[in-house]
C-alpha cells in the first residue's frame, strides 16, 4: 500500500517529523510514502546527511492544503499512485484547514476506498497541553496500526555536537513574526550577557525581514557592546547549524533552532509570547523556557493548536510593549546553565 502525507512547511516541523519518517520507512520499506517537503527536508546540504529513507517521495506544495481547485488533480494522484491511506499531519482542525476537510468529504462521496487520518482521529485523546510530537505519533500510529519508539535525538548521531566552548547562539526571529519578542528587551538581554563577558553570537537570518529585525535590536546597542558581539551571517540552514553545533547555550523565541538544538542536546532557552512551550518546546534535560502568562486567558489563544491564532500577527493583548516576558526573568532562567 502507498500513502500520501501531508506537513507543517517550517524548519522545526521538519525536525520533529524526521525521526517518525525514518522509522516508519525503514519498517514499512515496501510502501511508498509521498510527502509534502519542508524547510529543513528541503535545504539539499540538510538533505544529503539525512538520508530520508529511499521509499519516500516528495511531492508539490499542491498537496498540503489540498486547496478546492486542485481536488480532481489530487484524487486523480491518489488514484493513479494506488494511494489508500492520505495521513494530514497538519493538526489544525476543520476551523483552519477548511480545504483539507472538504477534500476529506469530497472523496468519502465518491464511495472510494482511500481513506484519512488526521486530528479527528484523535477525539477521543487528550490533545490539550501535549507536546506536538505526541499529537504526530498518536496519528501516524493510528494510520499504520503500529508503535513506534521514537527517538527524539536521532540527528545527533547525524549532527554531533562539537567541543563547545561557552559561548551564546541568540536567535531573535522566526518566519512567524506573532511570536518576536520586543526589540528593545532583546538589546537589554545581549548587553546584560555581554557585560558579564560572555561571548555573544546573534543569527542574522536569510530574508530581508529577518535582517531588518536583527538591524533593529542592534541599533539600540551602545558601541562598547556591539563590539563584543558577532553577527552570524549564513547562506543556509546547513551554516547556521554548524555555528550551534559548536554553541554551549541557544536562546531564541520559539523557532525551528530550539528544536534542533533540543534534538541534538544542545542547552536551550526558548522565549515562548504567544505559543506553548508544552505543546513547541523542546523533550529532552536541554531545553528550559519562559512564557507569557496571557495564554492563559488571551481570547485569540487556541489549545488544540498551542497557539494565539489571529491570523498571524501578534496578538493584541501583548502587543505594542505590552508583552510581559521580563529580561530580569530570562537573565534568572540562564544563571543556573553556568552555575
Amino acid at each position: 500500500m502507498n500513502y500520501l502525507i501531508t506537513t507543517f512547511d517550517g524548519f522545526g516541523d521538519g525536525v520533529i517529523y524526521y525521526p517518525v519518517f525514518r522509522e516508519i520507512g525503514d519498517k514499512m520499506s515496501k510502501s511508498k510514502f509521498f510527502y509534502t517537503s519542508n524547510l529543513f527536508f528541503s535545504d539539499s546540504d540538510i538533505r544529503r546527511k539525512i538520508n530520508l529513507p529511499l521509499n519516500f517521495r516528495v511531492v508539490g506544495n499542491e498537496f498540503r492544503k489540498l486547496a478546492k481547485e486542485n481536488w480532481e488533480i489530487t484524487y486523480d494522484f491518489l488514484e493513479n499512485h494506488n494511494i489508500k491511506k492520505v495521513i494530514n499531519l497538519r493538526f489544525i482542525g476543520k476551523k483552519f484547514e477548511k480545504d483539507y476537510y472538504g477534500f476529506k468529504q469530497w472523496v468519502n462521496f465518491k464511495n472510494s476506498d482511500i481513506v484519512f487520518f488526521d486530528d479527528e482521529n484523535l477525539r477521543d485523546e487528550k490533545m490539550v497541553n501535549i507536546n506536538a510530537r505526541n499529537i504526530i505519533l498518536l496519528i501516524i500510529e493510528k494510520a499504520f496500526n503500529v508503535k513506534l519508539s521514537y527517538s527524539p535525538n536521532i540527528l545527533k548521531q547525524v549532527f554531533p555536537p562539537n567541543k563547545q566552548s561557552d559561548s551564546i547562539l541568540i536567535n531573535v526571529h522566526s518566519r512567524g513574526v506573532f511570536k518576536l519578542w520586543e526589540a528593545n528587551k532583546w538589546a537589554e538581554l545581549i548587553s546584560s550577557l555581554a557585560l558579564s563577558n560572555k561571548e555573544i553570537k546573534i543569527c542574522e537570518g536569510f530574508g530581508d525581514i529577518e535582517k531588518s529585525y536583527v538591524n533593529k535590536v542592534v541599533r539600540r546597542l551602545q558601541p562598547n557592546i556591539k563590539n563584543k558581539i558577532e553577527i552570524i551571517k549564513s547562506s543556509s540552514l546547513g551554516d547556521i547549524i554548524g555555528h550551534l553545533r559548536g554553541t554551549f547555550l541557544l536562546i531564541s523565541i520559539d523557532s525551528g533552532l530550539i528544536h534542533f538544538a533540543d534534538s541534538i542536546e544542545i542547552n536551550s532557552l526558548g522565549i515562548y509570547l504567544t505559543t506553548s512551550p508544552k505543546m513547541w518546546g523542546g523533550v529532552t534535560n536541554k531545553f528550559r523556557h519562559i512564557e507569557s502568562n496571557h495564554m492563559s486567558f488571551c481570547k485569540n489563544f487556541y489549545p488544540h493548536f498551542g497557539m494565539c491564532m489571529n491570523n498571524k500577527i501578534k496578538c493584541e493583548e501583548i502587543s505594542n510593549g505590552r508583552d510581559d516576558i521580563l529580561v530580569s526573568d530570562v537573565l534568572k532562567k540562564i544563571d543556573p546553565f553556568f552555575l
